[in-house]
């Protein structure tokens, strides 16, 4: 990507209202680094408590359904034999619309979790991505979420 197009993404996500966007792979220490960034910013910002605590658990949630049940993933065999190391895509946004925040998550999922996934409280929605090429369609479904958090909520 050219610093402009680079530019002009940045622009876009501002003008959402977007604070936090990641679309890459994902691992307990990525959610660990954005969640200490995104504690930060949420001070600076003087959310409630209730809030803070509100969308850090969205993000948590979000971010480690994604490392567990995203199909999209990356996988070699460890140093020892039982060792399998793996890493899995999927994005994150994370914003404000209307003076609440907004968590919105996305990654591909395997058919075979699509049912467990999407019926699980607080549950996904399951569907098949137009973009997903058809050679996929068949293996893999797309999982997006979206939540919005009151931040008139008190401490």
């Amino acid at each position: 990507m050219l610093p402009p197009e680079l530019f002009d993404l940045r622009a876009s996500l501002q003008r959402q209202g977007i604070i936090f966007a990641y679309s890459g792979y994902m691992t307990e220490t990525v959610l660990s680094g954005v969640g200490e960034a995104l504690k930060q910013k949420l001070t600076i910002d003087d959310a409630a408590t209730k809030t803070l605590r509100s969308v850090f658990a969205v993000f948590v949630e979000q971010m480690q359904n994604i490392i567990r049940y995203s199909a999209e993933l990356e996988e070699k065999q460890g140093r020892a034999e039982s060792q399998i190391l793996e890493i899995r895509y999927g994005i994150l946004t994370i914003g404000q619309e209307n003076g609440d925040y907004v968590v919105h998550a996305g990654n591909l999922v395997a058919r075979s979790d699509v049912e467990r996934v999407s019926s699980a409280p607080r549950s996904h929605s399951a569907y098949a991505s137009a973009s997903t090429p058809a050679s996929l369609r068949s293996v893999i479904s797309a999982a997006a979420s979206a939540w919005t958090i009151r931040s008139s909520a008190t401490p």
